[in-house]
Order: C-alpha cells, then structure tokens, then sequence
C-alpha cells in the first residue's frame, strides 16, 4: 500500500489528509447525533403533559424551543395549537381540547397504509375508536385520517394527504 502512495507523488498527501479529516467528521456527527441526543424518549411524554397542564401558550412554546431539541423545528403556531417538524409539512401537532378534555395529538403519516395500521394497532392495544379511516372531505380534498381515544382521553390522530 505504501508504494501505491509512493508512486502517486505528492498529489495524494492532500487526498489522504481529506479522507482522513472525512472519516473523523463521520465519527464525530455519529456520536453526537444519537436519536437519544435528538429525540430523549421522554420526550413526547413530557410534551403531553405540559400541554394538558397548561395548553398552547406563548411561555409554552418559548420553553420548547429553549430547553428541547424538538423546540428547534417548531413549524406553524397560534391560538391553541402548534405543529412540530419540517416548516411546510410539520410531522406532529397539538391542538387544545376545546371541550375540555384531553389533548389532541396529530402525526402526519406518509401513506393511507400507515393510517390504516396505526387504527389497527392502536385499537389491539386498548384505545377507543374515535373515528375509523377514511376521507374526510370536509377537513380538505385529500384529507385521510383516523382518530383513536386513548386511555386518559386524548384524542390521537394519525392522517395522510396523499
């Protein structure tokens, strides 16, 4: 190996130095950006119970974005609601309980398969039926949901708008 880069001359010191330097970043942005970095597994427990405690507010907000790494991609806000992910197609929304009750948790899914399976495995896991998947038109065009009660009366929506 060493007459390899003895018969490449000096233009291979350069490129050896950036394999080493790429390797290195590697390594470094493995370690740093474990899930458990990103995303703590508390996180989404954490998240529900402060909403159910003191709902959507600015001061809310404000703590997330500071004290979490989800705060970072804090997508569309406002009275009473928030959504988290990526600025045009937040993955995860709050909404506040009009009525009173438990939050209302929204995951952006990718395909109506993937609703399909969270209904499913949602109700072999305990939660209610809150509405079974399907279109519903009067939300938006391509607007296919469904809606789960779980055990302490949140409201989990899993929809796809494809």
């Amino acid at each position: 190996m060493f007459a390899i880069i003895q018969a490449a001359g000096w233009p291979i010191w350069p490129l050896l130095l950036a394999s080493v330097i790429a390797v290195a970043l590697i390594i470094e942005r493995s370690i740093t950006l474990r899930r458990r970095n990103i995303l703590p597994s508390t996180l989404l427990d954490q998240v529900v119970s402060v909403y159910k405690r003191q709902g959507v507010s600015e001061e809310v907000l404000q703590k997330l974005a500071k004290d979490s790494p989800l705060g970072s991609v804090l997508g569309p806000s406002g009275e009473g609601y928030a959504g988290f992910g990526p600025k045009d197609k937040p993955k995860l929304w709050l909404h506040l309980d009009k009525k009173g009750g438990g939050a209302h948790v929204c995951f952006r899914a990718e395909t109506r398969d993937a609703v399909d399976k969270f209904h499913a495995a949602g109700l072999k896991a305990g939660a209610k039926d809150n509405g079974k998947p399907g279109l519903r038109t009067d939300y938006a065009p391509n607007y296919y949901g469904a809606f789960l009660l779980d055990g302490e009366g949140n409201n989990v929506e899993a929809v796809c708008f494809k």
